[in-house]
């Protein structure tokens, strides 16, 4: 598909993926002539958890396969907390 009959929205929490789908394959052999053509419109929504920063999804295409980057929100990553040693104590040496 084109990337640019693909329509990708963001509404509330709600990701909307919309787009048609145009192929026609021929074939020649042995004196006929065959013709598919396949058409349709597609659409697939789904509910991404409140994690996401809606703001900064991005999509792009790579050998016809569409890839959705959807980040988390800054508050919600992990934070790594440091443990600091009592510099007042020396450590216990208990046996």
């Amino acid at each position: 598909m084109d990337p640019k009959e693909i329509e990708i929205s963001v509404e509330g929490n709600t990701l909307t993926l919309r787009g048609e789908r145009k192929l026609e394959k021929s074939e020649n052999r042995d004196g006929y002539q065959r013709v598919e053509r396949t058409y349709g419109m597609f659409s697939r929504s789904f509910t991404l958890p409140n994690s996401v920063d809606g703001e900064h999804i991005s999509a792009q295409t790579k050998d016809g396969v569409l890839k959705l980057v959807l980040p988390k929100k800054a508050e919600t990553r992990p934070r790594q907390i440091k443990v600091q040693a009592d510099a007042g104590r020396p450590p216990s040496t208990k046996q």
